[in-house]
């Protein structure tokens, strides 16, 4: 299996951003050490121009990072027609320990380095680069993750055996299983649909109607953790709502088979809007945090608005991807799965 493209690609990938990440991480070392905006030194003058090359640089990896994460499910899909058993890419990720624990965190990975480009972006608006600090401190903690994230993939693929059968995705998501994917799939969804529904008019209230500004500022953890939570529930959907309706199975609750050409890649504009939804709403906390950088007139300011308006539109736009299936199925049966 070591020698199959897709796992040659998945290899390749990780450990091209984990040498870009270390040698960001050296060089981050290196501006932390001797940063001082203040000195007209030559070798001030230095750092500034490698703190250009190293953000060009990271900026490249993390998005690299983010795109990665959607071909890591596509290369497992692919890898599964040679796994017995397999169906998709759930049958690939369950058929050794690692498969899961390594999409769960490139997920986690993919979602910081979103939030370390929202920081380089904003440090890069002020010519004094207040975040720099920060940013690199940052890009230091999170160096040992992507050294992870190779390992982990190496012994994902190590461990690949054409020769034993692996479960299918009717078994790992089935409901009478406990997992995680039994639990997602055995969630109510007369109580997580109202919930979910109910957290994104909370959102849409706390952000641009009743409350104050400053009232706002005030409850950013408030704020991520509702995010977090229209996260967990918006996949629990996926699961146990919208899946069987794209199907067409009351049975079926993969939550992979729907990025297949088989139902049209429904799940690429689902996932997108869910994750980008999240992304951006998390990182407008992020902005109100640093916006006593910035003077009142700066673009930051802006920039935080539309963080908060691509959040909103990209959660709405989930909502009625989830919702879809079910209406269009309703409306072609005039009955529910």
């Amino acid at each position: 299996m070591i020698f199959h493209p897709w796992v040659i690609g998945m290899i390749t990938g990780d450990f091209i951003i984990l040498f870009l990440i270390l040698l960001g991480m050296v060089n981050a070392g290196i501006i932390n050490k001797s940063w001082d905006f203040e000195q007209s030194t030559p070798l001030q003058y230095k750092l500034e121009k490698k703190t250009y090359l190293v953000s060009a640089i990271m900026n490249f990896t993390m998005g690299i990072q983010i795109a990665l994460l959607l071909l890591f499910v596509i290369a497992a899909d692919e890898i599964s027609a040679v796994l017995p058993g397999a169906m998709c890419a759930t049958g690939t990720l369950s058929s050794n320990s690692f498969g899961f624990p390594l999409l769960f965190l490139k997920l986690f990975l993919a979602f910081l380095s979103f939030f370390w480009l929202i920081i380089n972006y904003i440090d890069n608006q002020r010519e004094n680069y207040p975040l720099i600090r920060e940013k690199y401190q940052l890009l230091i903690i999170l160096a040992p993750l992507y050294l992870l994230q190779t390992i982990l993939t190496f012994l994902f693929v190590s461990d690949l055996d054409p020769s034993v059968i692996t479960s299918c995705c009717g078994v790992v998501f089935d409901e009478q299983q406990e997992t995680i994917g039994g639990f997602l799939a055995d969630m109510e969804t007369a109580i997580s649909l109202p919930i979910l529904v109910g957290l994104y008019l909370l959102i849409v209230v706390k952000n641009n109607l009743f409350l104050k500004r400053s009232w706002r500022e005030k409850m950013p953890f408030i704020d991520i953790l509702l995010w977090l939570s229209i996260l967990g529930l918006g996949l629990a959907t996926i699961i146990n709502f919208a899946s069987i309706y794209i199907y067409e199975m009351p049975n079926h609750r993969c939550p992979f088979c729907l990025l297949q050409k088989e139902y049209y890649y429904l799940g690429i504009p689902i996932y997108l809007s869910l994750f980008l939804g999240v992304a951006t709403g998390i990182s407008k906390n992020i902005t109100l945090r640093l916006e006593y950088l910035f003077k009142p007139d700066d673009q930051i300011q802006g920039f935080s608005r539309k963080l908060n308006k691509v959040s909103l539109i990209s959660i709405s736009l989930f909502l009625v991807f989830a919702f879809a299936p079910f209406v269009l199925y309703f409306i072609k049966t005039g009955s529910k799965l």
